[in-house]
């Protein structure tokens, strides 16, 4: 980071988008919300601003709203290669940035940006911010890679540490009974924009350190909670897995079951029961070892993926001894859950 900082002037300089008829879309996690942070410190000025969940192009409503725009620039997230073709068939300018392993076509496509090293916000930041900001303070390059450590899950990098600490003052300032992702994070993103303006380099301040230590706290109590009701089974293709439930916190407990208990699993499958939401499902793995992706419905990254059943399936699937298909073995419309061969050991 220090070659990167050192190339940055002392006076920072901001500047308007003067595209007209714009619309930037992000993800919900703290990645796609940094997006949003960057686009609004530095006054990139869009038409709308929205933050999706994965698989938000399958909703009519929204994507007849993107056709109301002439510039959509999308953010750790994609589009389905159809609609993305359909809005350059209207006229539409479309760029993409984002580093899912499902959406690797878009780096066939013009002014669209794929890159696996890269979190979302990097690539944003790299590709479309920086080159219509010229300078920027030190902290701006400093909360960027943090997001990136965070996101890409970069273990050995020197700066896991704060970049872990970021996700968990990220999560204590949600207010989770909200469904609007940016009314929902409003906090963090006042915070960030506030502590870009006030620093020139990245610190915590003493609100911080307090989230930091209570979800620390939460964790440890949810890594308990996990312990007590895991479930090791065996997927069809003689994998080992672990099986629980969790409220949240879901990134931090799956890291140290897989890397500081070693646990003796391929991967990992939590049924998210946050605000009763039964259904939305998290997969982990070690990084370079199993690839999540393979799994029937389950979209996202190699080592940190997700996937969506009916609430009823999903308190089905952790009552009964049941597993993912795998992609190979599944047609469209096919299930993608199954009863395991092996019993529960």
């Amino acid at each position: 980071m220090e070659a990167q900082v050192a190339t940055i002037a002392k006076n920072e300089r901001s500047i308007t988008y003067t595209g007209s008829n714009s619309i930037l879309v992000s993800h919900q996690d703290m990645d796609g919300l940094m997006v949003i942070v960057l686009a609004k410190y530095f006054h990139l000025l869009f038409d709308k601003v929205v933050s999706y969940d994965y698989g938000f192009e399958e909703e009519q409503s929204i994507v007849e709203d993107l056709f109301n725009y002439d510039t959509i620039v999308v953010a750790d997230l994609s589009l389905t290669p159809a609609l993305h073709d359909k809005l350059l068939s209207e006229g539409k300018t479309v760029l993409v940035y984002d580093h899912h392993e499902t959406s690797q076509w878009i780096a066939e496509k013009p002014g669209c940006v794929w890159d696996g090293q890269r979190s979302g916000t990097k690539i944003f930041f790299d590709e479309y911010v920086q080159p219509r900001v010229g300078r920027y303070k030190p902290v701006v390059a400093e909360l960027v890679n943090f997001v990136d450590v965070y996101d890409r899950w970069v273990l050995e990098s020197p700066h896991r540490a704060t970049s872990e600490d970021l996700q968990r003052v990220f999560v204590r300032m949600g207010s989770w009974d909200i469904e609007d992702a940016l009314i929902r994070h409003d906090r963090f993103i006042t915070a960030m924009i506030k502590k870009l303006k006030e620093e020139t380099h990245f610190k915590w301040n003493a609100v911080d350190k307090m989230h930091i230590q209570k979800a620390k706290d939460s964790e440890d109590k949810a890594y308990q909670e996990a312990l007590a009701m895991l479930q090791i089974r065996t997927d069809n293709k003689g994998r080992k897995f672990a099986v629980a439930s969790l409220w949240g916190k879901i990134s931090m407990v799956c890291h140290r079951m897989l890397n500081i208990e070693k646990m003796e699993v391929e991967y990992i499958v939590i049924i998210q029961r946050f605000q009763n939401k039964w259904g939305k499902i998290s997969f982990r793995s070690r990084e370079g070892e199993f690839n999540l992706i393979e799994l029937a419905g389950v979209s996202g990254h190699k080592a940190s993926a997700g996937a969506e059943l009916t609430p009823e399936e999903a308190k089905a699937f952790l009552a009964n001894n049941w597993c993912f298909r795998y992609k190979d073995e599944v047609k469209d419309g096919d299930p993608v859950i199954e009863v395991c061969k092996d019993n529960i050991l």
